[in-house]
C-alpha cells in the first residue's frame, strides 16, 4: 500500500514538471481558488508560530503570475455561474478568498487588490470581528511566542507541568500549538502563569478588522463571508453544532452588513461535512455558495467549491499552482485506472 505522501504529494510532484498544456489537456481547468490567511512584512505574534507568511513582495509576485495565467472574477460571477447551473467558468480564472479576519486584510491585502484590480472575499469569525476576542489559535501562537523567548526556570515547570496535563511534553512550543480548541481553558491558565494579558493584546495589537473595517471594504467593492462563529474544528463538533456555527454566523455577517447573499468558507477542512449538513444549511437560504480547502480535486462549478493555500507551503503561486493541477491530473489518472481494474 502506497503511503499518503507518496500518494498526494511525491507522484504529483514529479508531474508538475509536466508542460502547462498537458495537464491542461488531460484535465482542464477553468476555475481556481487560491487563498490566504495573512500578508505581512513585520512578525506576527498572534500567527508566526502557526504558519509561515508571505510579505507584500511575495504576494504581489503571486498575483502578477495570476494575472498572467488567469482572469479574476469576483464572488458575484462564481454565484452567477452557479445560479444558471454551468460546470465551469467560460475562460481561465481565479477568485482569491482569505480567512480569518485579520486587520492585515485592510491595512496590506486590500490596496495591493485594488491597486491590480482583483475582487476578493475576505471570511471572518463573528465572535472576533471588534476585537472581542481571540481565537484559541491565536492565543497558543502568543503562548509559544513567549515561551521561545526564554521564561525562568520556575515559570517553565509551571507551564509544562500545566501542558503535560493532556500529554507527555517534549517539545513545549508545539505542545501549546498543538493544543486543541476543547482545551481552550490551559491556553487561559498558561496565560495567567506567565501574566499574559489577552485583553490587552487586542487593545494594543487590534489583530481582527473590526466592523468600520469591514464596512469599508463592502465599500471597495469586495466580498465578505463568514467562517464560523468561533473557528471551531467541525471534526470536533457534531452535525447538530456545525450547522449552528454556519447558520449564525453567516446571519450575523449578512444582516451586520447589510447583504443580500450569503460566503461561507470551513474553518480548517469540510471532510467532516455531511450530504445531511450541506442539505440543511441549504434550506435556511442563508449560504448561496460555501467553500473548503480541498484542493482543485472537483471538477464542477456547485454551490461548494474547494480552494488552495498560497502559503502553505512558502513557495510562489506559480510552483504551487502547478502542483496543484498535478494533484487534480493524478487523481483524474488513478480514479479511470481504479473503473478500468473495476470494470476488467
Amino acid at each position: 500500500m502506497k503511503s499518503p505522501f507518496i500518494k498526494y504529494t511525491f507522484i504529483p510532484g514529479l508531474m508538475s514538471a509536466l508542460p502547462r498544456p498537458v495537464m491542461d489537456l488531460i484535465c482542464p481547468s477553468r476555475l481556481i481558488l487560491p487563498y490566504y490567511h495573512m500578508v505581512s512584512d513585520e512578525q506576527v505574534d498572534h500567527t508566526c508560530n502557526l504558519y509561515q507568511n508571505k510579505s507584500a513582495a511575495m504576494f504581489k509576485g503571486d498575483l502578477e503570475f495570476l494575472l498572467s495565467r488567469f482572469k479574476p472574477v469576483s464572488l458575484s460571477d462564481l454565484m452567477k455561474e452557479i445560479a444558471r447551473g454551468s460546470a465551469s467558468m467560460p475562460e481561465p480564472s481565479f477568485h482569491l478568498t482569505f480567512d480569518d479576519g485579520f486587520r492585515e486584510m485592510n491595512d496590506v491585502v486590500a490596496p495591493i487588490l485594488q491597486s491590480m484590480g482583483i475582487p476578493a472575499t475576505f471570511v471572518i469569525n463573528s465572535a472576533y470581528t471588534d476585537n472581542r476576542a481571540l481565537c484559541h489559535e491565536q492565543k497558543a501562537s502568543i503562548l509559544a511566542q513567549r515561551v521561545k523567548a526564554g521564561l525562568k526556570p520556575g515559570a517553565l515547570a509551571s507551564v509544562r507541568e500545566k501542558v503535560a496535563e493532556l500529554d507527555a511534553v517534549d517539545d513545549l512550543v508545539s505542545a501549546i500549538v498543538d493544543l486543541p480548541y476543547s482545551r481552550n481553558e490551559i491556553l487561559d491558565e498558561v496565560a495567567a502563569l506567565l501574566e499574559i494579558d489577552f485583553d490587552d493584546y487586542l487593545s494594543r495589537h487590534r489583530p481582527y478588522l473590526d466592523s468600520g473595517q469591514v464596512k469599508g471594504l463592502i465599500n471597495s467593492g469586495f466580498t465578505i463571508g463568514s467562517h464560523s462563529i468561533d473557528h471551531v474544528p467541525y471534526g470536533d463538533i457534531g452535525i447538530k453544532e456545525q450547522v449552528y456555527q454556519t447558520i449564525e454566523s453567516t446571519r450575523w455577517v449578512r444582516e451586520t452588513f447589510g447583504l443580500d447573499y450569503g460566503a461561507f468558507a470551513f474553518p480548517y477542512t469540510d471532510r467532516p461535512a455531511t450530504p445531511q449538513f450541506f442539505s440543511d444549511i441549504r434550506t435556511t437560504g442563508l449560504v448561496d455558495v460555501s467553500f473548503g480547502t480541498g484542493g482543485m480535486v472537483n471538477g464542477r462549478l456547485s454551490f461548494h467549491m474547494n480552494r488552495f493555500s498560497l502559503e502553505k507551503p512558502l513557495l510562489p503561486a506559480a510552483k504551487l499552482v502547478r502542483l496543484q493541477y498535478a494533484k487534480k491530473v493524478y487523481a483524474k489518472l488513478s480514479r479511470n485506472v481504479t473503473g478500468r481494474i473495476g470494470r476488467g
